[in-house]
């Protein structure tokens, strides 16, 4: 019969196991970690990529001034100026994420035979304009600033309004300080169900806004 004191302890045996398999987990651990964080870095890249188009000359039928305007984001905007009836007001139209401003252009005809003067352009790294990421909302609402106080210098007389599409809504409403106009109209803007303060309706988005945009420039 085997004393009690020479049979194999249990727990030490499992310590003596955890032990050796330790460093295999930390790798595991570390390995795993480590791939999680350049998955998310590869989405980030390809997300925020910009979105290049040659959006060309404006319809025959549109009869649209060709604009560029500088904006704080560091970008140039390109973009269609279209006059309008005096005193109907003015709308600056801010177009969905990927995409540009031949995405507004159905609105942009039906506010023009309305009598409004329309502003539509592409946000940075969007379409025509200048820009080296897209950064959800983060410059963007530099941008939907930008286009608001072009509009506001060109026809300091009329009423101004926005018509943010999604990624533009988001724009709009980012920004350091309140867009300066009269009325704003956001469409398919999540988070907007329920009545809630500007901050609180925001801040989760523009956060990511801010930690793929600071990713990625520490990236490259």
């Amino acid at each position: 019969m085997v004393p009690v004191s020479d049979q194999p302890n249990p727990s030490t045996r499992f310590y003596a196991l955890a032990r050796a398999l330790g460093p295999l987990v930390a790798i595991v651990i570390i390995c795993g970690v480590a791939a999680l964080a350049a998955a998310v870095v590869a989405v980030g890249l390809f997300l925020s990529a910009p979105v290049r188009a040659k959006v060309g000359a404006a319809p025959d039928d549109f009869r649209a001034e060709q604009v560029t305007i500088a904006s704080p984001s560091g970008a140039t905007l390109s973009g269609w100026f279209v006059g309008g009836q005096p005193g109907s007001g003015v709308v600056v139209l801010m177009h969905g994420v990927w995409g540009n401003r031949l995405g507004m252009m159905r609105r942009a005809r039906l506010l023009g035979a309305a009598g409004f003067s329309i502003f539509l352009f592409d946000f940075q790294a969007h379409g025509e304009s200048t820009g080296d990421r897209v950064t959800f909302g983060r410059l963007e609402s530099l941008d939907a600033h930008a286009a608001v106080s072009y509009v506001r210098k060109r026809l300091p007389a009329e009423r101004v309004g926005v018509i943010g599409n999604s990624f533009g809504g988001a724009a709009a409403l980012l920004g350091p300080t309140p867009l300066a106009v009269d009325a704003l109209v956001l469409e398919l803007l999540r988070g907007t169900r329920v009545p809630r303060p500007r901050s609180e309706i925001c801040w989760k988005c523009h956060f990511v806004a801010f930690v793929i945009y600071k990713s990625v420039k520490y990236i490259r």
